[in-house]
């Protein structure tokens, strides 16, 4: 008699581990989809003084977060969502970051595609087969071998009151002491935010 009740126990086990296992993996299934700062970023209201010029794309989410190292690696966070207000600005729905082969390594580029304010669809999540490496060439048409822009090209699902968002990882070794944000482009902003993390005992100026 011992021996089933050992048996049962551990036939239990194992559907009791397939049970949690099965849960979680529908959870997870569950957190995927945008962000939740592109998905906030698709609620915000747009002030109209931004709007009398009639720009392509306005920016809901411009920001950077710079993370510097004690060796002095730089590791830097761009998320930017847009709202696609014509043709031209569907043309602008690209995810890029450019880098250099010598003193950078892009970590991540994400991108996704999701209905803006009363439309409806289903949100683009692009996948890593969507991105594309290529080196930058110079204005002679020569090729600048250390140079290169890693991207996701949206343009093709971008349609007129949609959003779309990106986020890339990039770590260099801060090479050089300066970074470099502007608040504003030739594309309104919304919401513009720059953060700097240091290590203890450093400062900046």
């Amino acid at each position: 008699m011992p021996q089933p009740a050992t048996l049962m126990c551990r036939t239990f086990s194992v559907s009791l581990s397939l049970l949690i296992f099965l849960v979680l993996s529908d959870f997870a299934l569950a957190k995927k989809g945008p962000p939740q700062w592109l998905k906030s970023a698709s609620e915000i209201s747009i002030p109209s003084e931004l709007l009398k010029d009639k720009p392509d794309v306005v920016y809901l989410h411009d920001a950077a977060i710079h993370e510097v190292a004690p060796d002095g690696t730089i590791l830097t966070t761009v998320r930017l969502a847009m709202l696609i207000r014509n043709s031209a600005g569907a043309n602008k729905a690209v995810a890029s970051v450019v880098y250099s082969e010598d003193t950078d390594k892009p970590l991540s580029i994400k991108a996704w595609m999701m209905p803006g304010k009363g439309k409806k669809g289903k949100v683009v999540e692009y996948k890593s087969k969507d991105i594309v490496d290529a080196v930058i060439g110079d204005s002679a048409g020569g090729v600048i071998t250390a140079s290169r822009r890693r991207l996701i090209d949206g343009s093709g699902e971008a349609m007129v009151g949609w959003i779309f968002g990106y986020e890339t990882v990039l770590r260099d070794q801060g090479v050089w002491p300066e970074l470099f944000w502007s608040f504003q482009s030739e594309n309104p902003s919304v919401y513009s935010r720059l953060e700097l993390r240091l290590p203890d005992l450093w400062s900046y100026r």
